[in-house]
Order: C-alpha cells, then sequence, then structure tokens
C-alpha cells in the first residue's frame, strides 16, 4: 500500500493532530475483503473512502475542504473534500464533493457545495443568529442528526430550511425555495375576426 492511498483522519476534539490510518500489513486486505462481501452488499452497505470500507450509516456528509482554512495540515496532497462521519471524526478525500455523491447516490445540496446522505434520519431547522452567536456566514437552516451513541449532532447551512427538507430529508428535486412552477402553457393565438369572417366564406 503507498502512502497516497492512505486518507487522512481528523477528529474535533483535536483539530491540531491529523495522523494518517496506518497501513495494513497484508497489501491484498482490501481486495480480500471485497472478495469476501458480495458485490450488492458492499455497494449498499458499504462506501469506499481511500482504501477503506465505512459502513453507510456511518457517514453524516460530505462537504468541500479549504487548505488555507486548516494551516496546520501540512500535505502535498490535493484534498478536495471532507467526508464527515455522523460522530463528528472526518476523513479528508482527493475528490469533490459532487463526484462523491454521484460515485455513492448522495444528496447534493447545490447552495452548500454539501452531499448528504440518505441513509441518515435528519431534521431541519431554521436558523436565525443570536446575541451570543452570530456567525460570519448567513446562515439559514441547520441540520440535526443523533450519533450512534445518540448524542446530538448538526452542521449550518446557507441553504433555506424548505430546500434542505425537500432535497435533503425527502430526496426530491426542488425548485429554488423549495417552490415548484406549475408548467406555463402556450398560448394560442387568436385569428382576426376579419379573417375569420374572410375563412366561412364558400
Amino acid at each position: 500500500m503507498t502512502r497516497a492511498a492512505v486518507p487522512f483522519l481528523t477528529n474535533r476534539y483535536h483539530e491540531d493532530r491529523t495522523f494518517h490510518i496506518a497501513p495494513f500489513d497484508y497489501a491484498d486486505f482490501d481486495q480480500d475483503i471485497r472478495s469476501y462481501l458480495s458485490e450488492e452488499v458492499s455497494m449498499s452497505t458499504f462506501v469506499t473512502v481511500g482504501r477503506r470500507l465505512i459502513p453507510r450509516e456511518h457517514i453524516a456528509f460530505v462537504e468541500p475542504y479549504d487548505p488555507s482554512a486548516n494551516p496546520k495540515i501540512q500535505t502535498s496532497r490535493d484534498f478536495l473534500a471532507r467526508v464527515m462521519l455522523v460522530n463528528r471524526d472526518s476523513i479528508l478525500i482527493e475528490e469533490a464533493p459532487e463526484a462523491f455523491a454521484k460515485a455513492n447516490e448522495f444528496r447534493m445540496l447545490a447552495e452548500d457545495n454539501v452531499a448528504v446522505n440518505p441513509a441518515v434520519h435528519f431534521q431541519v431547522e431554521t436558523f436565525e443568529p443570536s446575541e451570543g452567536f452570530n456567525p460570519s456566514k448567513p446562515y439559514a437552516s441547520r441540520l440535526r442528526w443523533r450519533d450512534l451513541d445518540g448524542n446530538d449532532q448538526s452542521k449550518l447551512l446557507l441553504t433555506n430550511a424548505e430546500t434542505v427538507l425537500i432535497v435533503a430529508v425527502k430526496g426530491e428535486t426542488g425548485a429554488p425555495n423549495g417552490i415548484d412552477k406549475a408548467p406555463r402553457r402556450a398560448s394560442r393565438r387568436r385569428r382576426p375576426a376579419v379573417a375569420q369572417a374572410r375563412s366561412s366564406q364558400p
């Protein structure tokens, strides 16, 4: 296993600590795991992140990764996204959120560029800044879920709550602001009265 094939793992409690996952001594471990599991089971219950097989229900969402916002992480690898687990631990990947969503059938929130896992039971709330908490970004909603230990977790989003509910929870493709517009009917042009009178003559 090469170093380039090993993803990064970060912990929300120790943001300054980033480490590589130790490689397995057996180089064909991942291949043997896949051969042991049927292809259908592997695709439906596991998500491949680097060389790791992660249970689908352990992933909450995938968000863009900004290296400039994480100067303590020193690496030459081109990380594009962060796979956020339900317990808020995260794994950096060299794949954009949209590409990850297409490969694993996640639901995209375009305004946030966040891929949401349909296997997680989310709740959606509206968000308004308060006196004690006023973020620099104009967040409009909050996505909530419970981790495997039953603890509440959440993420603020720029997308309005109605759209988050339609896309992330219901799995529908809604119009902006969650409002579906009825298709416009093609208008029929009426013929002038004179033309109609002429057409009725023998």
